[in-house]
């Protein structure tokens, strides 16, 4: 589902991916939305001239009203609001990910997570199912009936905004892909995978440094360690 309702009154979307782009488009064509030059608007994404800088922009143009795009800078500096694809689009969903994730933070399908007391990794399909193999000593449809019934909790991966992402981008690139928080509250970046010392701090081989303990409150101690390069891979398949 698209919240339409924010699109049009030099409001524009942001769309980082060229997968983002292309489902944007397609959401574009249900409404019947072209090109102002190019026709049908799925027909092509021209994402590849501004990649992750790719803005599209709904409204009157020097030819008719539709589709143009441009950068993220040049629609800020003509004074546009730019809107984040991701804000706007909530897929439909399975009902179990509503039961699972909540109501205001419903899992998505695909999100893997993992249930208190229990090993292994599961995730929702599209159809609904639960799928995953786990080693507590109970069948699957036991463990979900505990979790309904509050015995037992889902564990998920830390969700992270734009701006987070992209600091965490910064972090790899660099050469630090590894986060850990330890007990006291103390975060670090490491280069290397650290190790838990004494149960309650991380240390590695390489090189390591701080960061304000305001920084992604997310990450805790009791779900150290994160891979920002895994996370980052899959955030934006």
């Amino acid at each position: 589902m698209f919240d339409w309702e924010k699109i049009g009154n030099k409001n524009a979307v942001h769309c980082k991916t060229e997968k983002e782009a292309e489902m944007f488009l397609t959401e574009c064509d249900k409404r019947g939305i072209e090109w102002c030059r190019e026709g049908i608007a799925s027909s092509k994404s021209n994402w590849e001239i501004y990649k992750e800088s790719t803005v599209y922009y709904i409204g009157p143009s020097d030819e008719k009203e539709g589709l143009t795009f441009s950068s993220i800078s040049h629609f800020k500096e003509e004074g546009y609001t730019i809107f984040e694809f991701s804000d706007l689009y909530k897929p439909d969903l399975p009902r179990i990910c509503y039961i699972l994730g909540g109501e205001d933070n419903p899992l998505k399908v695909g999100e893997k997570f993992k249930i208190s007391g229990c090993s292994g990794t599961f995730a929702i399909g599209a159809d609904g199912h639960v799928y995953g193999v786990s080693s507590c000593g109970k069948a699957l449809h036991f463990i979900l009936e505990d979790i309904i019934n509050g015995e037992l909790k889902i564990i998920r991966q830390p969700q992270f905004s734009e701006d987070e992402r992209a600091f965490m981008r910064l972090c790899v690139e660099a050469g630090y892909p590894w986060f850990a928080r330890d007990k006291d509250e103390s975060l670090y970046a490491y280069e290397s995978r650290p190790k838990s010392i004494q149960g309650d701090a991380f240390s590695c081989d390489g090189d390591f440094f701080n960061l304000p303990e305001s920084f992604l409150p997310q990450i805790t101690f009791e779900n150290s360690l994160f891979n920002a390069a895994d996370y980052l891979e899959g955030a934006e398949k």
